[in-house]
């Protein structure tokens, strides 16, 4: 019996494992779809990352500006490192990540980036909920300052777009997580140590 992760042709080799760990075996439509979905929750949290820190007020909320400056700064550490190798394992061969034989410092990047910036979305959200008056810089409203009525929506809005991002940063963190597990250890990383599991 074939071990645990052995690879396929590099025709399902385009991406790294940590996108989705079925484009390596033998159905690259349901690796298409993997990666898909998992850059699609990393595009949507920076860019919902970058709405809600230009909307968080500076003066008046300190404390909440400062979760959201570190927790983007963590998410982006990840998204970068994400990008960088994705990009180095698609155009050259020097840099091929097998399947399983993502160093870890790598996938600790990749899933403590995300999750860091998770737990800091959340004390955003809490603290949004305790400042309802000056946590956030309102735009102005149809006749000048906003109205009270125009501040409860956009509060609503803004607090959506939390919800939002944190949902997209559990996916990534999943995601991840699930493409480790299914890979499994870099059998294939070390010639003429293939461990086969079939038995196991």
């Amino acid at each position: 019996m074939q071990p645990h992760n052995t690879l396929v042709p590099d025709t399902f080799n385009y991406v790294p494992f940590p996108h989705s760990g079925p484009l390596h075996r033998d159905n690259g439509f349901v690796g298409f779809v993997g990666v898909i979905l998992h850059v699609a929750a990393w595009v949507m949290a920076v860019i919902l990352d970058i709405i809600i820190g230009a909307a968080i007020d500076q003066e008046n909320s300190p404390g909440a500006f400062q979760y959201w400056y570190w927790g983007f700064i963590a998410l982006m550490i990840g998204f970068l490192a994400l990008v960088s190798v994705t990009i180095a394992h698609s155009v050259t061969d020097m840099f091929k990540i097998p399947e399983g034989g993502a160093p870890p410092f790598l996938m600790t990047l990749f899933i403590g980036g995300a999750q860091i910036s998770l737990l800091l979305t959340l004390l955003q959200m809490v603290a949004s909920t305790g400042q309802v008056a000056d946590f956030f810089t309102y735009p102005n409203g149809t006749d000048g300052l906003p109205t009270m009525q125009e501040k409860a929506d956009y509060r609503a809005s803004q607090r959506g777009l939390m919800a939002v991002t944190l949902v997209c940063k559990c996916y990534i963190v999943n995601f991840l997580q699930n493409n480790q597990a299914w890979a499994g250890p870099a059998d294939n990383y070390i010639p003429d140590k293939t461990i086969d599991r079939s038995s196991a």
